[in-house]
């Protein structure tokens, strides 16, 4: 079986504020921690509206962030945002062996967020070679993940997250994050709605006692 990642990456490591941004999205989520400067985040439909919903993230928390994906068999994306705007972007086909332009990567903000630039001068190198080899493409995502320090972010969706015990979330520190209702109704507008209702019906409720 290969991996099928789709992940939101947002540079914060205050859960609950987090937590509270994620609830506006009215989406169920799941919510760890990728490593010391990073959550990641696991919606329900990251597979359609990801990009938005990272950007959203972004914005919301004033902060950077990805979307994630990673289909072994097939190549890997991200998108970076800043402060909720789209600051670089790269994809890898490893069915064709080809890539997007390097230079829409922005590799001098991710320089400014890497952990290990080694890593990161693989990826570049790699991209930026006259004849990319096979290997410098089926390899980049881990030199991605390494320059990041998101090796961790493997595996993760939030249909895969679903499937984990309670020991194994608490394990990783993942938290299910409900969505806020979009609509709260008033008992005075219940009530309204129950008398309009028989009206039509019944003909006039009579609320006297």
């Amino acid at each position: 079986m290969s991996e099928f990642t789709f992940a939101i990456l947002i540079r914060e490591t205050n859960k609950a504020k987090a937590s509270s941004a994620l609830r506006k999205l009215h989406v169920h989520s799941c919510l760890f921690p990728a490593n010391g400067e990073w959550l990641a985040v696991a919606t329900e439909n990251a597979a359609e509206s990801g990009a938005e919903q990272a950007r959203y993230l972004s914005a919301e928390l004033k902060t950077h962030s990805f979307y994630f994906i990673h289909a072994e068999d097939h190549g890997w994306h991200y998108d970076l945002f800043e402060h909720g705007e789209r600051k670089g972007t790269l994809e890898i086909n490893y069915e064709t062996y080809d890539h997007s332009n390097p230079d829409h990567a922005n590799f001098s903000l991710l320089k400014k967020l890497a952990v290990n630039e080694v890593a990161l001068a693989r990826l570049k190198n790699g991209l930026h070679a006259r004849n990319a080899q096979g290997d410098d493409l089926l390899n980049s995502v881990e030199h991605f993940r390494q320059a990041l320090g998101l090796e961790t972010i493997s595996w993760v969706s939030f249909d895969y997250m679903s499937t984990l015990s309670k020991d194994q979330l608490d394990e990783v520190g993942a938290v299910f994050i409900e969505p806020t209702n979009r609509k709260r109704f008033s008992a005075d507008s219940i009530i309204l709605g129950l008398y309009f209702n028989h009206q039509r019906v019944d003909g006039p409720m009579d609320f006297h006692v």
